[in-house]
């Protein structure tokens, strides 16, 4: 019973250390060789159970990419990611995609960062997590920006903080139903003490005009606190 508990907890912490670092499992191989584990589960365990430094083994991974060959490019071109709407600077077809962690949307200031197999980042400037990457391969950093067709959809995340009262949801979901905003999950937590509802939810936005107008309606509800993107 420990053992799933604490494997569930490692990984929890993982996921969200891996997302922010843009690293996938994969990456973790050398540290499950260095610090004697059988598989990935085990280290999870370990994590989960605080029998092994998180920052340790993270600084582990980090320090050997710092040694792995810088990718240069030649002359310098704009190619249009037809998907998303991004203009990467100097890159042939170099694959582009929205970082998970601060979800950039259209009229954001971007910047994107060169991955390991997963082509370039593209993070909102005032991103925690890039700061961080930024600060250990700055030389992975790459200008990017939005092209002047856009026709996707993005993916947002926002928090909303309430107090907990009957029919609060009924008008969250009424005000994004007003906007057209198309929800694609929603979490809802209650804190007794405060008696305060807080939603974490993630829906579909156009640009950041759009995110700003939902925002807007979002704090004019009875009872909201505060309505923000999340990060």
């Amino acid at each position: 019973l420990d053992r799933d508990k604490n494997l569930s907890a490692g990984k929890e912490i993982l996921d969200n250390e891996l997302q922010k670092l843009e690293l996938t499992y994969k990456d973790l191989d050398p540290a499950i060789k260095r610090f004697n584990f059988r598989e990935l589960d085990d280290l999870m365990v370990a994590i989960g159970a605080g029998d092994i430094r998180l920052n340790q083994m993270l600084n582990f991974i980090t320090d050997r990419t710092e040694h792995e060959p810088v990718i240069r490019f030649k002359s310098p071109s704009k190619v249009t990611g037809d998907k998303n709407g991004i203009v990467v600077d100097g890159v042939g077809s170099l694959m582009s995609h929205v970082a998970r962690c601060c979800r950039p949307v259209p009229g954001d200031e971007i910047i994107g960062y060169i991955t390991q197999g997963r082509g370039i980042a593209v993070h909102r400037e005032d991103c925690d997590s890039f700061s961080n990457l930024k600060s250990k391969h700055p030389e992975r950093v790459i200008s990017v920006s939005w092209s002047d067709d856009i026709s996707s959809s993005y993916a947002l995340t926002i928090r909303i903080e309430a107090s907990d009262r009957s029919g609060l949801i009924r008008d969250i979901s009424s005000a994004l139903a007003n906007e057209k905003v198309n929800v694609l999950n929603m979490n809802v937590n209650t804190v007794d003490s405060t008696q305060t509802a807080i939603f974490v939810m993630q829906i579909e936005v156009h640009d950041l005009q759009g995110t700003n107008k939902v925002l807007s309606k979002l704090h004019q509800i009875e009872g909201v606190h505060s309505a923000k993107r999340g990060q």
